[in-house]
């Protein structure tokens, strides 16, 4: 099976809301987010996850247990996001 997170402050959404930087706290707390919800689907056996990441932001640590599809844009953010 293969899963897709996503969580719009880390995600590439700003690149659509055309604002930046987003506060710190809000970054922290998605970034925790979606790191949690990849932790456990990756601790399933026979899935896979996918993640949209704003390029802007440092590689999350918790991103070796998935796919990392990089955002720089709002055309990417949109194409990925739909794909």
């Amino acid at each position: 099976m293969r899963v897709f997170v996503y969580e719009f402050i880390t995600g590439g959404g700003l690149f659509d809301a055309g604002w930046w930087p987003a506060p710190e706290s809000l970054l922290c707390e998605g970034a925790a987010m979606a790191g949690a919800v990849i932790r456990d689907f990756a601790a399933c056996s026979g899935v896979s996850v996918t993640l949209l990441w704003d390029q802007r932001l440092p590689r999350p640590e918790f991103a070796g247990g998935c796919d990392v599809a990089d955002v720089g844009s709002a055309d990417d953010h949109q194409r990925a996001f739909s794909q």
